[in-house]
Parts: structure tokens; C-alpha cells; sequence
């Protein structure tokens, strides 16, 4: 019998891309009105948690870099960069030599992919992280998952070095790696019931946003979002990986989910490309004249990945096809070999 693949996880993956969108929306349209507004302000916070579910998920069941992954990534980046380059200068009439030369260097010349970045940093070393954590005993590997939770939560939190802050590094992404493979062989967190799962992560969540609000524009909130707003901020990983643990207990099949998930990936890629956003956030922001916002942004949310899974389904089979025609040429060289 074929064994149906758990589609949780990829459920889950598709539910953080629309966060990721959702908060988008909020702080590029109209952030001045955001942070002046404690509901808006408010709704931001759990947002937050879908970049660290993401990276949650590469290290419950490992990065397991071939060639041919690498080449898939590097190429979908670069083909969605150079398409939206080429989408922009059709849309707007404008064009220079430097902007078409620096769309095809997506990796240093396009700070709003700075995760597209980071994670490629994490892929390369995947391999050696991967090594380590199958060779090495538990308790050595907690020892070096607590100097990481030293590294980048207490310094990169309390500590103001520049090289940590913000947790969008490659030092927290190996933090939240490593948190992803304890979960994984439940070393970290006991055994606890999907139900009271859902209750903690209710009751936190429910007890954080009631203070956020109601403490609006206090000395207090704005000392609490230094341990709960950064990727490497402790309250936020623990909310992340509350709503991860609770994925974990879900367990069913679709079909559906599982192709819609093939196109998360380039959802983020098209939607936080820059010259994407130079004619994109300007259309939506006549949109946002009326509230309640949070209603609004959640319809254009969903129309919006809805479009990019479209786009995806129409481009893939290009961008796989070079990737493919590519991997052929180099998988005679030792660099394929190697990884």
C-alpha cells in the first residue's frame, strides 16, 4: 500500500506565508497608522512568529542538500528576481543598465530577500550541522544548543552587537535549527497533548496581545518587545514554537495542500521582491483609505497568494527545466559530487 504523506507541516508552511504576507501589508502600506493604532500595533506581534516556524521546520527534518537542491533554489531566486526586473520596466517604462545587471545578483544586491539570504547561508552548511547533530552525543548537543540560545537570544537580545541584532543571521538560524531537531526527538519538550498544546498557546497568546494593547505606548510594552519582537527574542521563538509543536500533533493527507505548498517558497520570492513592491504597494495602498484594515488585508492576502500560486503553476515548468539543464552539465564536476 502507498503510504499518504502527512500534509501538516506543509499546512503549516502555508499558513506562515500568509502571515508573512498579511504583516506585510500592514507595516509597507501604511505603517505610520499602524504604530499609531494599539489594535493594529497589537495584531503585528503573533504575526511575527512565521519566519522562525519556517526555519523550524528545515531543522525537525533537516536540510538535506543535494546539487540539485541547491541549483532549484539559486534558480528560482533568480528567475522570479529577473522576471519581476523585466515585469517592472514593462509596467513602468523605466529601465537602466545597473538595475538589469544587479537583478541577476538577487543574493547581494536586493536587501529585502535578506531570510532568501540567510537561509542560503544555512543550506551550505546544512551538511556539517547535519554531521554533528547525528554524530555527537545528546548531551553534548544540548551543550551546544544552550552556548547558541547564549549567542544569539542573550547577546543578540540584550547584548546590542549589530552581528546578532535582530536574529537575521545565521547564528539564530542555526539556534532555531538545532531547536527544530531537539523537538524532533522530543529532548526539549515533554510529551504534551495536542489539546493542552492549543491551550497554552490560546492562553499566551491571549494574555501577550492584553497586555500589548492595554499597555499601548508604556515605558513596560516598549521594554516587553525587546524579549518578544526579534526573531531571536525569546517570547517570540516560544510562541513560535508552541504553534509549530501544535502542527506536530495534527496529522492528515490532502493533495491539495501538498501542491499549493510546492509554491510557497515562490510566494515569498515574487511578493517580497523590491520592483514588485515599487508599483504594488502603491496600487493597494488606495485600498487602505477605509477600516477595519485587518478585514481588508486579509481578503488581499488571500487574492494575493492566490495570484502568485497561479503565476507559479504557469512558471515552474520553465524555471524547473533550467535548473534541470543545468544540474546536467555540473553533475560530472566534483563540486556536485561533494555535496
Amino acid at each position: 500500500m502507498k503510504k499518504t504523506r502527512n500534509a501538516s507541516f506543509e499546512l503549516l508552511r502555508i499558513i506562515c506565508m500568509f502571515m508573512i504576507v498579511y504583516y506585510h501589508l500592514f507595516v509597507k502600506i501604511d505603517y505610520i497608522s499602524v504604530i499609531q493604532s494599539p489594535v493594529y500595533s497589537t495584531i503585528l506581534y503573533p504575526l511575527h512568529i512565521a519566519v522562525v516556524c519556517f526555519v523550524l521546520i528545515s531543522g525537525y527534518f533537516r536540510i538535506k542538500l543535494s546539487c540539485h537542491k541547491l541549483l532549484n533554489f539559486l534558480i528560482q531566486v533568480l528567475f522570479y528576481n529577473v522576471l519581476a526586473y523585466g515585469i517592472y520596466v514593462f509596467l513602468s517604462g523605466e529601465f537602466t543598465i545597473k538595475d538589469f545587471l544587479f537583478s541577476f545578483l538577487p543574493f547581494s544586491h536586493n536587501q529585502d530577500l535578506w531570510f532568501v539570504r540567510t537561509y542560503l547561508m544555512l543550506m551550505l552548511i546544512s551538511p556539517i550541522l547535519n554531521k554533528y547533530l547525528d554524530s555527537t552525543p545528546p548531551e553534548k548537543i544540548s551543550m551546544m544548543f544552550t552556548i547558541l540560545i547564549f549567542i544569539s537570544m542573550y547577546l543578540g537580545t540584550f547584548g546590542n552587537d549589530p552581528s546578532l541584532k535582530e536574529g537575521k543571521n545565521i547564528t539564530n538560524f542555526m539556534t532555531i535549527y538545532f531547536l527544530g531537531n531537539e523537538f524532533r526527538y522530543k529532548r526539549l519538550v515533554p510529551n504534551i497533548s495536542k489539546k493542552n498544546i492549543l491551550l497554552i498557546l490560546i492562553l499566551f497568546n491571549f494574555f501577550f496581545v492584553s497586555v500589548v494593547y492595554f499597555g499601548y505606548g508604556t515605558i513596560f510594552v516598549s521594554k516587553l518587545r525587546i524579549i518578544s519582537w526579534d526573531y531571536n527574542s525569546p517570547l517570540l521563538i516560544f510562541n513560535a514554537g508552541l504553534f509549530f509543536l501544535l502542527f506536530e500533533k495534527i496529522s492528515f493527507s490532502s493533495s491539495v495542500v501538498l501542491k499549493i505548498a510546492t509554491s510557497v517558497f515562490p510566494i515569498y520570492l515574487i511578493h517580497s521582491n523590491l520592483q514588485i513592491q515599487r508599483f504594488l504597494w502603491p496600487s493597494l495602498q488606495k485600498l487602505s483609505d477605509s477600516d477595519p484594515l485587518w478585514i481588508k488585508y486579509t481578503f488581499i492576502s488571500i487574492m494575493i497568494m492566490m495570484v502568485y500560486i497561479a503565476l507559479d503553476k504557469l512558471f515552474a515548468p520553465i524555471y524547473n527545466a533550467i535548473a534541470k539543464n543545468i544540474y546536467r552539465l555540473f553533475e560530472k564536476y566534483s563540486f556536485c559530487k561533494i555535496i
